[in-house]
């Protein structure tokens, strides 16, 4: 007989549009299992700044285009600062 463990991990059965939709409107939501989907538990893991790699799995992006969002964000925060 097995034995099932109580630290189960949640199993996430979202369509590709649910996820979207979780990614966009839930500020708690990441979409990494062995932070159990939590953005909370990923930060008390990576509490400075997380590899581009983790981020972009979390949003469920290719890292090209996380990164060109990043250059895009940071380019309109500078734009609006003032500051070259």
């Amino acid at each position: 007989m097995k034995m099932q463990s109580k630290n189960l991990k949640p199993k996430l059965s979202l369509s590709p549009e649910e996820i979207k939709n979780r990614i966009e409107n839930d500020p708690s939501f990441v979409l990494v299992k062995r932070f159990d989907y939590s953005i909370d538990k990923l930060v008390k893991r990576y509490p400075h700044s997380c590899p581009d790699h983790i981020a972009a799995q979390a949003l469920d992006l290719d890292i090209e285009v996380l990164q060109e969002r990043y250059i895009q964000i940071v380019g309109k925060l500078r734009l609006g600062m003032g500051v070259e």
